[in-house]
């Protein structure tokens, strides 16, 4: 009895890995195919916990922290940026300004791929730099149009860009 039910388990774990496998390219990270996507899958069906961190910027991210929740324990992540990095350095191209927030949420989506970040949302809010007071970001940020303001959502990180 417990050798049918191994069997059964087992084959419902190919079936289930063939599925996830099916219509996903080949660029994705190897943890978001086949038999490891299958268990991660079950593994968020044994969980009700979900978590959304929140950053000002890409590259403020705990990867490490939304990695070990998604991954490791089936929680459902989500990530919350508030600005697109458009204000950052770069030192690897001429990107500045707008050209370089595009960049950079290419990055932190490729980024969340690894993670296993389930999704991603992004303010309306424009990186200006740096400041050490929030009465100095208010006068940067028009703070109702913030507080109003609902995050667009970015396709799952896992997704096909493709489809």
């Amino acid at each position: 009895m417990k050798r049918r039910v191994l069997l059964l388990a087992a084959a419902g774990l190919s079936v289930a890995s063939a599925m996830l496998t099916l219509g996903q390219s080949s660029d994705l990270p190897a943890n978001n195919r086949g038999a490891v996507a299958a268990w991660e899958a079950l593994l968020k069906l044994q969980t009700v916990a979900s978590i959304m961190h929140t950053t000002a910027h890409p590259d403020d991210e705990q990867g490490e922290l939304l990695a070990l929740l998604s991954r490791g324990r089936g929680v459902r992540t989500a990530l919350l940026t508030l600005t697109r990095g458009e204000a950052g350095d770069n030192a690897l191209g001429p990107e500045l300004f707008d050209a370089l927030g595009l960049l950079r949420t290419d990055e932190l989506a490729l980024a969340g791929r690894y993670y296993g970040i389930d999704e991603q949302y992004f303010t309306a809010a424009t990186d200006y730099g740096f400041s050490k007071r929030a009465d100095e970001a208010l006068t940067k940020w028009d703070r109702r149009a913030l507080i109003g303001d609902r995050p667009s959502p970015r396709r799952p990180c896992g997704a096909d860009p493709r489809r």
